[in-house]
């Protein structure tokens, strides 16, 4: 059996995850992997190139090969549109498809595209042999638009041996690109607000708004408590997680967010906003801090709660570690090879 992996190899939850199957050897044995890249996100001309080069090794390997499985990670706008000709071409080649849904703003995708684009969205739910979600709560929303009853199979992290915790009295941590969607310039507010100013934010990653966030906080008077890290490896993620006091997402749209799984899985504790399967999850005040995208106020009334109370964070942090025992590769990965299997013998 081939299982041909599409998607992008932008820094982000996609690659996160297919390169996770990989490392974490779900493709050594019995099976033939190819990992193929319709989009790097490095230069829109580039990967205007990239896409057709990527549909002809598309097309070269299911037609070398008696039996495929296409395995399309997808998110929203272009990736929708690359996945649904990567799917046409794979039908067309006789191969099963999966379309793997990880886009955290699909469904503002959905209700604002114009009917056309709609009717090919529900094409794509209702063509593919199998469309996974990452929730419950996604699962419900793709069937009342096409009908479909999705599988769900979650994110998961593997924690690696050897993990030393020493936490910091008071540094916070931001993971994630620097984009409107993320909540950082709230985030930068609810800093600014907090009464105690002994706090360290962490910011990892980069985007389009990160000039502008630079320029916030500056203004705000708070550019002394922010370490800009840029994009940091593993091994610098790792460190953070167990030295920092806790992870902040204020973001306005997540389907199941890496970075909320690797906080439990470090017993570190969170404080995120009530978006995508994030609820579903954990609940305010018992594995989390969780609060109303937008209210800036509430996220910086929790954070001065949560940096101020050890037994709080220990608290959060030793609960949701119970809850990620449920997201471990050991629970989320044989749920995929059942799809696998099924669609091999079916």
């Amino acid at each position: 059996m081939k299982i041909i992996s599409l998607g992008t190899k932008q820094q982000g939850g996609i690659d996160s995850v297919i390169k996770a199957y990989e490392e974490d050897g779900f493709y050594a044995t019995n099976v033939q992997h190819i990992r193929i890249a319709t989009h790097h996100g490095d230069n829109k001309w580039k990967d205007a190139l990239r896409f057709p080069m990527a549909c002809s090794k598309i097309v070269f390997q299911l037609l070398s090969t008696k039996f495929s499985i296409v395995h399309a990670h997808m998110s929203y706008k272009g990736s929708f549109w690359r996945k649904l000709i990567c799917l046409l071409l794979a039908k067309a080649c006789g191969a099963k498809t999966i379309i793997h849904l990880h886009g955290s703003e699909f469904k503002d995708f959905y209700q604002h595209s114009s009917r056309f684009t709609q009717y090919w969205i529900r094409w794509l739910v209702r063509h593919c042999d199998q469309f996974v979600v990452l929730s419950q709560g996604w699962a419900d929303y793709i069937k009342s638009i096409s009908g479909v009853s999705a599988t769900v199979i979650p994110n998961y992290i593997k924690v690696r041996p050897s993990i030393a915790i020493e936490r910091k009295t008071k540094d916070l941590l931001f993971l994630g690109a620097l984009i409107d969607r993320k909540g950082i310039f709230d985030l930068a507010h609810a800093c600014a607000a907090l009464t105690d100013k002994s706090f360290t934010l962490h910011i990892c990653g980069a985007g389009d708004k990160q000039q502008a966030f630079t320029d916030l906080i500056a203004q705000l008077g708070i550019d002394d408590k922010i370490v800009m890290h840029g994009w940091i490896d593993t091994e610098q993620k790792q460190q953070l997680l167990k030295s920092c006091t806790a992870l902040v997402l204020p973001s306005y749209n997540e389907g199941l967010p890496m970075v909320i799984l690797e906080a439990m899985a470090y017993k570190l504790p969170i404080v995120s906003t009530t978006v995508g399967a994030i609820p579903e999850v954990l609940k305010d005040r018992d594995s989390a801090l969780l609060y109303a995208p937008g209210d800036i106020e509430s996220l910086s009334q929790k954070l001065s709660q949560l940096l101020a109370s050890p037994s709080l964070q220990r608290q959060l942090s030793e609960r949701a570690f119970v809850i990620y025992q449920d997201y471990t590769p050991e629970k989320v990965l044989p749920n995929l090879g059942a799809v696998y299997e099924n669609l091999y013998s079916s």
